[in-house]
């Protein structure tokens, strides 16, 4: 890159393809040819393909991507253009809601003549087609001269905000009377010897006026705004920000991390409450009573998972499914009829059966169960306190659950985390991923930590982590048989990675180092 791109220099480059991040979500791999020569980036925002963009490198080495805008022949002096540059840099810097600069198709170049320059108007998104990339070659539309957005590689874009239909837009005779005569703007007198500028065609109502504009990235149908015409003769939308989901509110994250200071200390993994439940059925008092062990079996049958067993795939999802984590929702749902008993239907089970029993014994079981069910309460409210609701319209969802898995004579505790995302792609797409974090602490073997994810094509990549050498030569031996059965399901199974150590950021301490860390 060096001898290709020296520091201090800058040269343009063509994008010539856009694909999401095998395991980081949110980045984009863009491959650029420059010189001759392919490159590729890493970038937190996707980029039309075909996209033009001027590579440089500043004194320290560090690397910059410049989105091209072309030049116009009819224009304001480049003084009086770098001036309204600035005025559109310094109005996006001023605020924190989602800023963008739009273009102006030539059709509606004599409409945005009647508007106001810099004034606030409101308006809404009419519609945005997903498919109507523009490409370079395209007719020409004027663009705005010395404007351009300039970010680094590993910049963070900005997000639009998903909102209800405005209601009608006000006319726009009372503010623009005045400005019915005024001719076109040198940046706005339409031309037919350039480039089009490259975007996404939206359709946008802005006073009560349609206009076919070119956004840097689909927005969606809809979406309130305010706008203004700038002196460089394009269209500034701010998104005002969506109000927050109840689970995120602050009254609500309090209540629930209130929730978790009271069940926390008293929680118990569901192995080890298994575990101590089977020792309970040793006791004399407990093996006389036939319906409590029946119950106690049944549960062991349920939600114990055997590794390789070809029933492992089934019980898995019925922990996920009726192991409490979706108990109230399912129940809502359906007025629970026709459902499964679940887990803490089980338990409620337990307590009343425990009436028959000694009181040590019975109180010893109370106990036992209330720590079970104060580790379901801790999962179903550490998984909605990550819950989100993204300003594109996205959505990430986290489910965390126990699995415990059979080992010999006794039951091992894994804990499972599952997030769906739910994302725009660079066509503005609305594409699901999903992402899962295993985390086993066993005895013998030492940590396991197992990271995938799972893309909409089938594609899947994995990453292990072992504490052991041992057990990560283990995991390196199973591997070809793993990725073999993978792909006979159908899966497009990337190169597996298994390292030695602990994962970067595995699942067992999230929830108590989030306590521990932010609520205390």
């Amino acid at each position: 890159m060096n001898q290709l791109l020296p520091a201090g220099k800058s040269l343009p480059a063509t994008v010539t393809s856009v694909t999401q991040h095998p395991t980081q979500i949110s980045s984009y791999r863009i491959q650029a040819e420059l010189a001759g020569r392919l490159i590729e980036l890493i970038t937190s925002r996707p980029l039309p393909q075909g996209s033009q963009v001027t590579l440089s490198r500043d004194a320290q080495g560090n690397l910059q991507l410049q989105l091209a805008n072309s030049s116009a022949t009819a224009r304001p002096t480049p003084e009086a253009a770098a001036q309204a540059s600035g005025r559109e840099a310094a109005a996006q810097a001023k605020t924190n809601l989602p800023t963008f600069i739009l273009n102006i198709s030539t059709s509606s170049l004599p409409k945005v003549a009647t508007l106001p320059l810099n004034t606030p108007l409101p308006g809404v998104i009419l519609s945005s087609p997903q498919d109507t990339a523009i490409r370079p070659n395209a007719p020409q539309l004027p663009v705005s001269a010395n404007t351009t957005n300039t970010a680094p590689a590993n910049t963070t874009p900005t997000n639009t905000a998903p909102l209800p239909p405005t209601t009608t837009a006000p006319s726009a005779s009372s503010t623009t009377e005045a400005t019915n005569n005024r001719p076109l703007p040198a940046a706005l007198q339409p031309s037919t010897s350039l480039p089009r500028p490259q975007g996404f065609a939206v359709r946008v109502a802005i006073a009560g006026i349609a206009l076919d504009l070119i956004a840097p990235r689909p927005l969606q149908s809809g979406q309130q705004i305010t706008a203004s015409v700038t002196e460089n003769g394009r269209i500034m939308i701010q998104l005002p920000q969506p109000a927050l989901p109840i689970a995120q509110q602050a009254q609500t994250q309090a209540i629930m991390n209130q929730a978790l200071r009271e069940v926390l200390p008293t929680q118990l993994p569901l192995a080890d409450g298994l575990n101590q439940l089977m020792q309970l059925t040793d006791r004399t008092s407990v093996k006389q009573n036939s319906a409590l062990n029946q119950l106690i079996q049944s549960m062991l049958n349920l939600f114990s998972v055997k590794p390789g067993s070809p029933e492992a795939g089934e019980t898995i999802a019925r922990n996920l499914q009726q192991g409490g984590l979706l108990t109230e929702g399912r129940l809502n749902q359906t007025s629970g009829q026709n459902q499964p008993v679940d887990l803490k239907q089980q338990l409620g089970q337990l307590l009343k059966l425990s009436e028959q029993l000694p009181t040590q014994v019975r109180e010893q079981l109370s106990q036992l169960v209330n720590a079970l069910l104060a580790r379901s309460t801790s999962q179903q409210i550490s998984s909605l306190q990550q819950w989100r609701e993204l300003p594109d319209g996205g959505q990430e969802r986290h489910y965390r659950l126990d699995l415990p898995i059979q080992q010999q004579d006794k039951l091992d505790n894994a804990e499972l985390r599952i997030t769906e995302h739910r994302r725009r792609d660079e066509q503005g797409e609305f594409v699901t991923l999903w992402s899962v974090h295993l985390h086993f602490n066993l005895e013998e073997a030492g940590a396991v930590d197992a990271d995938l994810m799972l893309r909409e094509d089938l594609s899947l990549s994995a990453r292990f982590w072992a504490e052991q050498k041992d057990t990560l030569q283990l995991i390196q031996n199973r591997l070809i048989g793993f990725e073999a059965d993978l792909r006979s399901q159908g899966f497009n199974v990337e190169p597996i990675h298994v390292r030695l150590g602990k994962a970067h950021n595995p699942v067992a301490p999230l929830l108590q180092k989030r306590l521990v860390d932010l609520h205390t």
